[in-house]
């Protein structure tokens, strides 16, 4: 993949549209960011909507900041690994690279506020599960 394709929009509006059935479960408007590693001048945020995914490629320079704030968790992915993910429709990979540590996941909110925005399933198919601090034998 060239550089330019990094913050393609349309690359990742094709991605996200293929893995939209992943994110179910997630409340509209909930945000993820997408962070690659080598390049911290740019982000790509990710807004749950109820029948797709908005694309965002946000630039932090003088005239703007990428506010962290405004997303739920990021994701920080090396360039190198964006050939395994970007192509990858059925989410495999993207999930293999994280269980293998190449991918580094930050939640921005806390576990209740992840679980009252419906990240519970999303998280699962990641294979991190949150207890039920309701249920102390589940």
């Amino acid at each position: 993949m060239k550089v330019e394709d990094y913050f393609n929009k349309e690359i990742w509006e094709k991605w996200t549209n293929s893995i939209f059935e992943y994110f179910s479960g997630i409340k509209e408007n909930s945000k993820i960011g997408i962070a690659l590693s080598s390049y911290p001048e740019y982000g790509i945020l990710l807004t749950i909507k109820k029948e797709n995914i908005v694309v965002e490629i946000k630039e932090n320079n003088a005239n703007s900041q990428i506010n962290i704030n405004e997303m739920d968790m990021i994701f920080e992915i090396d360039p190198y690994d964006l050939d395994l993910v970007l192509v990858d429709g059925n989410f495999s990979n993207f999930t293999e690279l994280i269980n293998n540590h190449r991918i580094i996941m930050y939640a921005i909110l806390d576990v209740t506020g992840l679980i009252d925005k419906g990240y519970s399933q999303f998280m699962a198919r990641l294979g991190f599960y949150f207890k039920d601090s309701t249920c102390p034998l589940c």
